[in-house]
């Protein structure tokens, strides 16, 4: 029996009812359906804006790195293990991080891009550098040895034991005991690696001799029971295939992007294509939220406002901005400040002054004193422009006071 192809119609329905991840997979295995994939609205529901490299849809991440086939260079072992190496490398292993500092059309730049700057000093210069500090690590290496070899014939007192452990731990690395180190042979140890690692690619440089491994690009896709790798030749700059990704799955759609939660994590740079727009009902701002709202509100469709929820976080000292027009209009806020940076807010004169209907202070770890719980009880609770209470709830890790009933949440009522 031969299977016919949905028409055009039912096509679109159908695709207006499959979950994200599933469309982009549809689309990216069946080429016949692609223009229909981009031309039906799409609905995700929470999507998180995070590292330069990465971003997250419905709980599915995509992420693009290099890859290294065959051979692993000690210090990217990590990152190309988990796919987090995200910058360039030349013809002879030269780490480039041009790319966190471009900012292509369509990129939102959140903050400032990265200030990793080239030596630009010639390779003599930078190779007799890493040279000597390279016989320096061995002799104290040398040394280190010779003092953990004469404890093993000996009797060592825990206190002499601690002594050689804190005078080389640039060299262990961590708490290693010094017979332990010995048994196990390490002759090498981190410091020492990375060094020789560093000065590989001069020496390649100046012999010209190629890679010994081949440098990939990777693309990732995990979460939700999918689990893909696609690695492709080295043919564009590890941004660029960032670029190349985003527009894949967010580029040529006619209409905004339905999002029930748009995330701003901690990240410099994203890459989206232009002319995105996304139509949301949370957001989630880490950082200023002056600076950050006004990086990323080109792509937020205007009929979004005011926002259902808003949710801010800031982890370090800073002034916020509450009397952001962002912040007064959204309907619920989220105040999610950590300790470093809430020290010199009055929390009980902000709350009173919010006029948001619902509002919930996260983790309030003992800023709030018990005086100010039971003033927060005893104000006359206020009420919206048509009339009903306003909802306030705080969060709190403090044991101590659970007894008062911490988490005060005053249904919305209708007062009518």
């Amino acid at each position: 029996m031969v299977s016919k192809p949905f028409a055009y119609d039912s096509l679109r329905i159908v695709l207006q009812h499959i979950e994200a991840n599933k469309r982009f997979q549809l689309a990216s295995r069946i080429p016949s359906i692609r223009q229909t994939e981009k031309a039906v609205p799409l609905k995700i529901n929470t999507i998180k804006l995070d590292d330069n490299n990465h971003f997250v849809v419905n709980q599915v991440e995509y992420r693009v790195s290099l890859y290294f086939e065959i051979y692993v260079p000690e210090g990217v072992h990590y990152q190309n293990m988990y796919g987090h190496f995200e910058d360039d490398i030349d013809e002879f292993g030269f780490v480039k991080r041009s790319g966190r500092r471009t900012v292509l059309p369509g990129d939102l730049l959140i903050g400032r891009p990265g200030l990793d700057v080239e030596d630009d000093r010639d390779d003599e210069t930078q190779m007799l550098e890493l040279e000597n500090e390279l016989k320096e690590e061995e002799g104290c290496l040398l040394k280190f040895q010779s003092a953990i070899l004469q404890l093993a014939y000996s009797e060592p007192d825990e206190e002499n034991k601690n002594k050689i452990n804190g005078e080389h731990l640039n060299l262990l690395n961590d708490r290693l005991d010094p017979l332990q180190f010995v048994a196990e042979n390490k002759t090498h140890p981190c410091g020492i690696k990375l060094l020789k690692e560093s000065l590989t690619p001069f020496y390649r440089r100046r012999d010209n001799i190629p890679l010994p491994y081949t440098p990939l690009i990777q693309i990732s896709i995990n979460g939700k029971g999918i689990d893909q790798v696609h690695r492709l030749p080295y043919n564009m700059k590890v941004y660029e295939a960032q670029t190349r990704l985003a527009f894949i799955i967010f580029g040529n759609r006619p209409c905004a992007i339905k999002t029930g939660s748009l995330e701003q994590k901690f990240c410099e740079i994203f890459r989206l294509p232009v002319g995105v727009k996304f139509y949301i009902q949370e957001l989630q701002i880490n950082g200023n939220i002056t600076k950050i709202y006004e990086s990323i509100k080109p792509i937020i469709e205007e009929t979004s406002f005011p926002l259902a929820v808003l949710q801010t976080f800031q982890n370090h000292e800073g002034h916020q901005n509450y009397d952001h027009e962002v912040v007064k209009t959204a309907q619920k806020l989220v105040i999610g400040e950590s300790k470093r940076s809430v020290r010199r807010v009055n929390w009980f004169n902000l709350f009173t002054s919010l006029n948001n209907k619902i509002v919930h202070k996260i983790l309030d770890d003992k800023f709030f004193s018990e005086d100010d719980y039971v003033r927060c009880l005893t104000v006359p609770m206020k009420v919206d422009s048509q009339g009903r209470m306003i909802q306030i709830s705080y969060g709190t890790n403090d044991y101590e006071l659970a007894s008062l009933k911490l988490k005060i949440e005053v249904v919305p009522t209708n007062l009518a």
